[in-house]
């Protein structure tokens, strides 16, 4: 049975979309057979507006794109950009709409986010965002999100990665107080370390931060933090992450740690070399933990097929994690850009060991512990900017 052309989608949310194929209420005892609906479909040939999914689900009525809608979970994209996920078993209903999707536009997000927020707020479209900052305060983040916006997709560029412009006005929230902030991420489920400054939420697809004082403000340390979570929003929505598949954590996070730099994207931070992109502070993580080279090709192989690491030994899977994302952007960047389209083919859920050191050797040609030798020897050759 095909998919009817009207329905459709053309939005780069992921490669492959399941979609309930009629309107029905789901009794429990029919429930599992919703699995004979689903389709699968190709995006990248899809050209015509996708009709929204009403479902009623947990007492509660959603409108949106359908992203999964499997045999025992559903996922939809509403136009907002916020992911909703339930149980299969907690649909009650679902049918088509005649309403075309389409996702908000930055006025209807600017309006939205006012009403949200309130008026000791101040809501202004720049560029793909929607900023929003306290009335009484003066942003220091404004151009900084600009520089880094225009600088991530400019670098994408260069390395040959096809980036796209996101599909959803990308929200950032600053609030006035740390309380404020907090409370935003528990309200998505996301428990925050003591030290955070600031936040990408993948449900909603905001990135959040607090006014920080003067003096904590100014140092640049607070600034790379907050430029960290910035990039996971930029990378989630232009088409290098995907929000409904499996990410691998090393990727995910050496990137942002990169951008944490401004020398790799700002083009107003003077000396732009080689040496003043490397991080300091992560250069001289991997540099005490390094060890011998078969002590480093193990743990390359670690790192790369599962993302336990990130939990063991934190400091050291970041660490680890910047240097491989760097060197290989560096040295082997058509590769990366294979790598960076072979995850964009994910489909929805987990991913093996198996499966990630795969897409590993088909992009690089070689298993993640042939770079131990490589990795030494660069590193051992690089020394720092004079801002590093």
């Amino acid at each position: 049975m095909d998919l009817p052309e009207r329905v459709r989608h053309p939005l780069h949310l992921n490669r492959t979309h399941g979609l309930p194929m009629r309107s029905t209420r789901l009794p429990s005892a029919m429930r599992p057979c919703a699995v004979a609906m689903i389709l699968w479909i190709n995006s990248s040939a899809l050209a015509e507006e996708p009709q929204e999914l009403m479902v009623r689900a947990d007492g509660q009525t959603f409108i949106g794109l359908p992203i999964h809608w499997g045999a025992n979970q559903a996922l939809l994209l509403d136009a907002t950009g916020r992911l909703h996920n339930w149980k299969l078993e907690n649909v009650a209903e679902f049918h088509l709409r005649d309403t075309p999707f389409r996702p908000e536009s930055p006025a209807a997000a600017r309006a939205r986010v006012q009403r949200e927020l309130g008026r000791g707020f101040r809501i202004e479209i720049v560029g793909p965002y929607v900023l929003a900052t306290p009335i009484q305060s003066t942003s220091r983040w404004r151009e900084r999100f600009v520089a880094l916006y225009g600088g991530f997709l400019r670098w994408g560029a260069q390395r040959g990665w096809s980036l796209r412009r996101p599909d959803f006005p990308l929200v950032v929230v600053e609030f006035p107080s740390e309380s404020d902030f907090r409370q935003a991420a528990a309200q998505e489920g996301v428990s925050l370390p003591p030290t955070a400054v600031g936040c990408y939420l993948p449900a909603s697809n905001r990135c959040v931060l607090y006014t920080l004082s003067r003096d904590a403000g100014g140092t640049a340390e607070t600034e790379a933090t907050v430029v960290h979570e910035a990039v996971h929003q930029l990378a989630f929505n232009t088409g290098v992450h995907s929000r409904t598949a499996t990410n691998p954590l090393w990727f995910v996070e050496g990137l942002a740690t990169m951008f944490e730099i401004p020398a790799v994207y700002d083009l107003r931070a003077g000396k732009r070399g080689q040496a003043d992109q490397l991080h300091g502070y992560y250069l001289r993580v991997f540099q005490r933990g390094g060890g011998s080279t078969s002590e480093l090709a193990g743990r390359l192989r670690r790192l790369v097929e599962s993302d336990a690491m990130f939990s063991v030994e934190t400091e050291q899977a970041y660490g680890l994690s910047w240097a491989l994302t760097f060197y290989l952007t560096q040295r082997h960047a058509a590769a990366t850009a294979r790598y960076v389209r072979r995850l964009a083919e994910r489909k929805f859920g987990d991913v093996s060991a198996a499966q990630r050191r795969d897409d590993f050797i088909a992009s690089f040609g070689r298993p993640p512990e042939h770079f131990a030798g490589p990795l030494h020897r660069y590193f051992s050759q690089q020394s720092l900017g004079n801002g590093n």
